[in-house]
């Protein structure tokens, strides 16, 4: 989903990888669970939640 806002905002930069094969970013930020949303180094959400969920998360990570 934050591609997806990627794609729609040039303002929101999204990056994908693959977490068995870059392990040492796996580790850098934990991932348990997966798709895992890091936001601005400072908030990250874990799992599929819905839209309104990871809006309120970006938000709150940019202090809106």
């Amino acid at each position: 989903m934050a591609y997806q806002m990627a794609m729609e905002n040039d303002k929101i930069k999204a990056e994908v990888f693959e977490a068995s094969e870059f392990p040492d970013l796996s580790m850098r930020y934990s991932v348990m669970a997966v798709p895992k949303t890091v936001i601005n180094e400072k908030t990250s959400v874990e799992g599929a939640v819905p839209e309104a969920s990871l809006l309120a998360e970006i938000k709150s990570a940019i202090g809106i």
